[in-house]
């Protein structure tokens, strides 16, 4: 056996900095996934409102759908 001391593969910090580096690194994705998810959210908020707004145009032209298609029937059965 080699009396020689291991090479050192993680530079000189300990394993406490180590471990800790990496909760920070995986701390950091969670902030950038958090981050996406939160745009997806805010254009589901606009999808949401423009959906509602084309809803509260339908409602508005639905009476005179509803007459005119009732006049064309008439109409027809003439």
């Amino acid at each position: 056996m080699n009396e020689e001391p291991t090479k050192d593969l993680n530079g000189h910090r300990s394993f406490e900095e180590r471990v800790f580096a990496r909760f920070d690194s995986i701390d950091a994705r969670f902030s950038r996934i958090d981050q996406r998810f939160d745009t997806v959210d805010a254009r589901f908020d606009v999808v949401d409102a423009r959906l509602e707004k084309l809803e509260s145009r339908n409602y508005d032209t639905k009476p005179i759908w509803e007459r005119a298609l009732a006049e064309i029937t008439e109409t027809r059965a003439r």
